[in-house]
């Protein structure tokens, strides 16, 4: 990631060696996705069973329920989410004249 980050920091001129990538663990992705699907207003149970986490007590013993269509609506908001900080909308701006 690093080796691609500085190649393209040059490529736009940038100074390739102040590029840093904090370490990082597969699991802060999780973290990433979980705080993400907050932010976007996906119920906590339906989150919570993106990141397969058990039921806890009680709801875990009888609440059998899935939320499959649930967590494929969440992956794809996020996904979404995802693809708006990578392909950003073009928008395109047309000069004021100041004449009507």
């Amino acid at each position: 990631m690093l080796e691609e980050l500085r190649r393209l920091a040059e490529e736009c001129g940038d100074d390739a060696e102040k590029i840093m990538v904090e370490p990082w663990t597969n699991h802060d992705l999780r973290r990433t996705l979980r705080s993400g699907l907050s932010a976007l207003r996906v119920s906590a149970d339906v989150a919570e069973a993106v990141l397969a986490h058990v039921k806890p007590g009680i709801r875990g013993v009888y609440d059998r329920y899935d939320h499959f269509d649930e967590k494929r609506a969440a992956l794809e908001a996020w996904e979404g989410r995802l693809r708006s900080l990578v392909e950003p909308t073009v928008v395109k701006v047309l000069p004021f004249t100041g004449r009507p």
